[in-house]
């Protein structure tokens, strides 16, 4: 006996209408998929690239708009009984939101592509906000309002004729670092300033052994700051931090392994990739880089630090960020 599990809906749809997905793509920053597939972020940026959803190509929209009216005719039904919807939900937030509606009557006022991510306040939509566990975006033409019931017909307000689903998938790395709290017992042991901010406890010896084996680094963030910036995580200002927090922690790394660095004795990627600085290596030279790329990362750090620095402000997103705090 098979276990195989599937849809059954007792309705007869027209074909104009159940299709009219086939085409639809949907893209998460520069990563694109059509229905039924996902992206992949690999790189901690789920929280600031934007969610469109595509209806069809360009050479195909008005085709889309017209196989939407000519299917609703087709099954009698009005089309202001009929709307696009889209929604997008996090399991890790345990939150659904609608982040688009357009009734069917107005197939004229109709983009082709459609940004997902803003809230009616300007502000990013909790579900792209969850940073690292992504979110499913789901599409559906769909009754707006009730219509009399009839045999093999939906009729029921929200009963879908075509529906597609995508997912934002997050694959990132383990965390780098985890910042401590830097408290007055702390700051005096460590004989630091009452302003100091976030100070690097690195052992240089340690940056090239497999972190299993040698010791992680600690990293001290004022306490209060970690607590304000905790409360506020989702903010522009906030997330500003958390990347301006992890860019110091990549600048201290490339600076002291420069600095203790043995020119005469030159580690490949291959050698070192287990470790601290191999994880500052493959950070800089994107998820899509090979390992010859990565080698010339590593040498970046140990020759050229000062631009090794410049491209630790990309790899982490400092700029878009920046912007983005700036928009308050």
């Amino acid at each position: 006996m098979s276990s195989e599990s599937r849809l059954l809906r007792p309705f007869r749809i027209d074909g104009r209408l159940e299709g009219a997905f086939r085409s639809t793509e949907f893209s998460y920053g520069d990563r694109r998929c059509t229905a039924g597939e996902h992206v992949l972020i690999e790189d901690r940026t789920f929280g600031m690239r934007q969610p469109v959803l595509e209806w069809s190509s360009e050479e195909h929209f008005e085709d889309f708009k017209r196989d939407l009216a000519l299917g609703a005719v087709g099954m009698g039904i009005h089309e202001s009984r009929l709307c696009l919807a889209v929604t997008a939900r996090s399991g890790y937030l345990k939150h659904c939101e609608r982040v688009f509606f357009q009734p069917l009557d107005d197939l004229d006022g109709l983009d082709r592509k459609v940004p997902l991510d803003k809230a009616p306040d300007g502000s990013r939509r909790h579900v792209f906000c969850a940073e690292s566990h992504g979110a499913v975006v789901d599409a559906y033409l769909a009754l707006r309002r009730p219509i009399n019931p009839a045999p093999l017909r939906p009729s029921r307000m929200a009963a879908w004729f075509a529906h597609a689903s995508f997912r934002v998938e997050c694959e990132g790395e383990p965390d780098l670092f985890r910042p401590q709290p830097l408290d007055d017992e702390h700051r005096q042991r460590l004989r630091l300033a009452q302003e100091t901010v976030r100070f690097l406890e690195l052992d240089p010896t340690s940056l090239t052994l497999p972190l299993a084996e040698g010791d992680v680094p600690t990293f001290w963030v004022d306490e209060q700051l970690l607590t304000d910036v905790d409360r506020q995580g989702r903010s522009p200002v906030a997330q500003h931090f958390q990347r301006h927090l992890a860019f110091d922690f990549v600048v201290g790394v490339i600076l002291e392994f420069a600095r203790n660095a043995d020119h005469d004795e030159v580690a490949s990627y291959e050698d070192i990739r287990d470790s601290l600085i191999g994880r500052v290596a493959r950070l800089l030279a994107g998820t899509r880089a090979d390992d010859s790329q990565r080698d010339a990362m590593l040498k970046l750090c140990r020759e050229d630090p000062g631009r090794a620095v410049a491209l630790a402000e990309h790899a982490v997103g400092l700029r878009s960020a920046a912007l983005k705090s700036l928009e308050q």
